[in-house]
């Protein structure tokens, strides 16, 4: 076997079938719809009464509508208990103050999925509202992003919105009920487009490092290039064996808290790293914007970030797999 050859990386190293995101340019669009699927489509499906189902549920799952997920809060992050959203019983009537930041699919949705606290002095206890833009009290602003362009992130402002029981999704109080549910299911499944984002970045690598020649060879043949290389491969195996465990158990109907924060966590920051890895390869070429490289970095960024930060997965773990 000649030098060139024993220096190439395999190419059969990625699968033949492509993982969701694997031809995409603007993975925020695909943030958009798993985010419109898991976080408002399922969750009505799920919690949803037959005359809400009826009224909103055709046109959400045929596209024909688009529906966003207000959660985070300015104050509040990625900390459920200190909401700051208040709903207050009014008549017939709630009436929403409070403001929601980063809400996937805000700009132009049709309809918001909405949670607020209840003006209870005695407990703790969150509702989720139904509220379509152009309720009086409702303004939505656009944030533009340095990456994951295409996901609609907005801030969402609610000044005393009324609406009715008619809105609420579920039961008055099961709030936090209808979101661990929702967000177990966004944690399993949004993650698949990364899957496809690591796997082009694995192929873009392995073809760039055996083509570009440093010293007389294809920089393919020096260790510390093909170790990298090694390493995104297993960063790409071990996240889709991760993936596919959490989505196995939600498909059965099973809880997976753990499982799902384990996934989120370890995927978001494989393609935070293998994006890095990848710029490495590049090396200059990497960081010049004309091959497109540094946007893999930017998306992988708002990976860890959004869907509860990755410092709450790690709060979630610790508290139910190892103090638990």
């Amino acid at each position: 076997m000649n030098m060139a050859a024993a220096a190439r990386i395999s190419t059969k190293w990625s699968p033949c079938s492509k993982a969701p995101g694997y031809g995409c340019k603007r993975y925020g669009l695909l943030i958009a719809i798993n985010a419109h699927i898991f976080g408002s489509v399922e969750t009505l499906y799920k919690a949803g009464s037959d005359e809400q189902k009826k009224r909103y549920l055709r046109k959400l799952a045929t596209g024909e509508w688009v529906a966003a997920h207000s959660v985070t809060e300015p104050e509040g992050g990625s900390d459920l208990g200190n909401m700051q959203t208040i709903a207050r019983k009014v008549g017939d009537r709630w009436i929403i103050n409070g403001k929601k930041k980063y809400a996937t699919c805000g700009a132009g949705a049709d309809l918001h999925v909405v949670y607020a606290k209840m003006d209870d002095p005695e407990r703790y206890r969150l509702s989720c509202f139904l509220v379509e833009p152009g309720t009086p009290g409702m303004t939505v602003k656009p944030l533009p992003a340095t990456g994951l362009h295409g996901s609609g992130l907005s801030e969402v402002t609610y000044e005393n919105v009324a609406v009715t029981d008619e809105n609420i999704l579920g039961k008055p109080g099961s709030g936090s009920m209808v979101f661990q549910g929702s967000i177990e299911r966004e944690r399993a499944c949004i993650f698949g487009f990364v899957l496809g984002a690591m796997q082009k970045e694995l192929e873009l690598a392995i073809e760039y490092a055996n083509k570009r020649v440093v010293g007389g060879r294809a920089i393919a043949g020096y260790q510390a290039v093909a170790h990298r290389i090694a390493d995104m491969k297993m960063r790409l195996d071990a996240s889709r064996l991760l993936l596919y465990n959490v989505t196995a158990l939600k498909s059965a109907n099973k809880r997976a808290p753990i499982e799902a924060a384990v996934a989120k966590l370890f995927i978001s920051e494989s393609f935070v790293q293998n994006s890095l890895d990848l710029i490495r390869t590049f090396g200059g070429n990497g960081f010049i914007t004309e091959n497109g490289i540094h946007t893999f970095l930017n998306d992988a960024l708002g990976t860890i970030i959004f869907s509860g930060t990755n410092d709450i997965q790690r709060n979630i773990i610790a508290a139910l797999g190892v103090r638990g």
